[in-house]
């Protein structure tokens, strides 16, 4: 069973058995923005360096997004998506926090490759941060390990 007080994952119905807000790296994310960010990586991530989805699964994973919702996004990850449609969903005040984290997790899925590092950046650039305003983030985080 269900724990109805367990991390709610990104939705946009809200979901009688999850809580309203779950944390990445610190900070309260709402359902829409987890599932905002997924369909940022939708985007970022290119199907050719992609063919499985895995990396993308792995994003919803980590922002733990229910089936139905990994399930949509996967569908949108097979046409044509428009980036300003999600990045408008996620609160700018969250964004250097929401870099620091997925930059984290990149690093645990077992390296900070060059594939996650462009496609974080993209979705950073996606979110209002200039490549040097990622850069700095990028640097404290890497200089923490």
């Amino acid at each position: 069973m269900k724990n109805p007080q367990a991390p709610t994952p990104g939705r946009s119905v809200p979901s009688p058995t999850r809580s309203a807000e779950t944390k990445t790296g610190g900070e309260s994310l709402s359902p829409m923005e987890r599932y905002n960010l997924g369909g940022l990586f939708v985007c970022a991530i290119e199907r050719a360096n992609d063919p499985e989805f895995k990396r993308l699964r792995a994003v919803f994973r980590h922002l733990d997004l229910p089936s139905q919702e990994k399930d949509n996004l996967l569908r949108l990850s097979q046409g044509f998506t428009i980036p300003k449609l999600f990045a408008d969903g996620v609160e700018g005040d969250k964004v250097s926090q929401i870099l620091r984290d997925f930059i984290r997790f990149a690093l645990a899925e077992g390296g900070y490759e060059k594939k996650w590092r462009d496609e974080i950046r993209q979705v950073g650039v996606w979110l209002g941060y200039f490549p040097q305003q990622f850069e700095q983030i990028e640097q404290k985080v890497l200089a923490k390990r």
